[in-house]
This record gives C-alpha cells, sequence and structure tokens, in this order.
C-alpha cells in the first residue's frame, strides 16, 4: 500500500471530561504527530525506486514507542514490522 505525502496519521478526538483519558488521547496525537514528521523525511529523502521501512527504526528515530508506530501504521500499510515505499 502506497503512503502518500505529507504522512498524515490518524488522531485521537477525545472531548470529554475524564483527565485521564485526556492525557492519553494528548499522548497518542503527539505520537503520530512525532511519526508523521520522521517518516514525512525519510520517505521524502528517499533515492531507491523501493525502500522497505521498519517500524523499529522509525520507531526509534521518531523518540517514540515501537507498539505505537505498529499501532498507528499496521492499518495504513498492511504490515506487521515494516512496509515498502515505492517511489513513483
Amino acid at each position: 500500500m502506497q503512503i502518500t505525502m505529507p504522512v498524515y496519521l490518524g488522531r485521537n478526538n477525545y472531548h470529554g471530561k475524564d483527565r485521564r483519558l485526556q492525557e492519553e488521547a494528548e499522548r497518542w496525537n503527539s505520537d503520530a504527530a512525532a511519526v508523521e514528521k520522521h517518516l514525512t523525511s525519510l520517505l521524502r529523502n528517499q533515492s531507491s525506486p523501493a525502500q522497505e521501512y521498519h517500524y523499529g527504526d522509525i520507531a526509534s528515530g521518531a523518540g517514540v514507542d515501537e507498539s505505537i508506530v505498529t499501532e498507528l501504521l499496521r492499518m495504513k500499510t498492511g504490515g506487521t514490522y515494516s512496509f515498502t515505499h515505492y517511489l513513483e
């Protein structure tokens, strides 16, 4: 599956009064923004026609736990631990 640029990942749109859920949503959204920024940079700088990206490497570069990266990207890419991006 092709990821379009700039990369956009889903956000948690919780607007209730539960402070714990508000904080969880804030963390999720902050992590999503960090992954978006890092992944967009990786894809823009890609020089090979096909490049495999591992979730663990993305997590390290973005400063986000790998389980969060996996959750953010699995639905978008269809991969379990990585995905391949092809230049058009």
